[in-house]
């Protein structure tokens, strides 16, 4: 009689473990996942503010070649209005591309 009773508590065992191993996988999947979402979070914060610098030069570019126009060179409306649009566009297109590329949809 004893045999039975053995086996019985061998399974049990033998599923106690399997379930604790399930229970092990899962916290360290989601342990994974967390530290995969900083690493993604520490790079879109890296490169984000990179592109905020670069959008902030930018304008600082902007202000100081409409007060040298006014200064040291004169050009003329339509070349200074062309000049800031063009590179405006290339500046927003430029920063919308990369804000796609760090912040994708899911």
């Amino acid at each position: 009689m004893s045999v039975p009773e053995k086996t019985i508590s061998d399974k049990f065992n033998k599923d106690l473990q399997l379930s604790k191993s399930v229970d092990e996988l899962e916290r360290d999947k989601k342990a994974e996942e967390n530290e995969q979402r900083k690493k993604i979070f520490k790079f879109r914060t890296k490169y984000y503010g990179r592109l905020f610098f670069s959008i902030c030069v930018y304008i600082g570019l902007v202000l100081i070649t409409i007060w040298l126009n006014k200064v040291w060179f004169e050009l003329g409306d339509t070349v200074l209005i062309t000049l800031l649009s063009t590179t405006t566009a290339n500046v927003l297109g430029a920063f919308y591309i990369a804000s796609k590329w760090v912040f994708p949809n899911k």
